[in-house]
């Protein structure tokens, strides 16, 4: 089995995966005063919450945008552009590319439909563009959802503090 993490601003989503699939997915909150010991302790409480034995893992990956986390959990492998993909970067400063957009380009790449958009939601909205050939060619940044609705709140007056509700039924307000 392979671990995958995603260390965020927000959360840490975890997910094993083997030849056939993803075996669990899991989400802790990002905790970037947390030691190695610390998040050794939280992954082997999911692994045990999904049933996984440790034996079966044969590896890992961490992509990480927050620094102070990849030191939490060195043990594993950092993606970043330096590492091997196969993925063409395109920009004038390759290696400054996030690792979090390496992995979903990585990742859109491998759906099979270019050109595409490859669009995470998180602490920030990341667009990362790939043309036909599936090389990435360009990427944006913005505030994610909640840090937009929590500047909004700070910064308009007469806009009230609202969730966001799933069971919603659209984006635009009734009232």
């Amino acid at each position: 089995m392979l671990i995958a993490v995603n260390a965020g601003n927000s959360r840490v989503l975890l997910g094993g995966y083997e030849e056939d699939g993803q075996v669990f997915s899991a989400s802790i909150a990002t905790e970037p005063k947390l030691t190695r010991d610390d998040y050794a302790c939280k992954l082997q409480q999911v692994l045990l919450l999904y049933g996984v034995n440790v034996r079966r893992i044969h590896g890992g990956i961490v992509s990480s945008v927050v620094p102070s986390m990849v030191g939490g959990i060195r043990d594993v492998i950092e993606v970043s552009s330096g590492v091997k993909t196969g993925l063409n970067i395109r920009s004038e400063q390759p290696r400054q590319v996030g690792s979090d957009r390496v992995a979903a380009a990585v990742a859109a790449r491998a759906k099979g439909k270019l050109p595409c958009v490859a669009v995470t939601l998180g602490t920030a909205t990341t667009f990362t563009a790939l043309d036909g050939s599936g090389a990435l060619v360009g990427s944006a940044i913005t505030a994610g959802v909640q840090l937009s609705l929590l500047a909004l709140r700070e910064q308009a007056a007469q806009l009230p503090a609202v969730a966001i509700d799933a069971k919603d039924e659209g984006i635009l307000a009734r009232n």
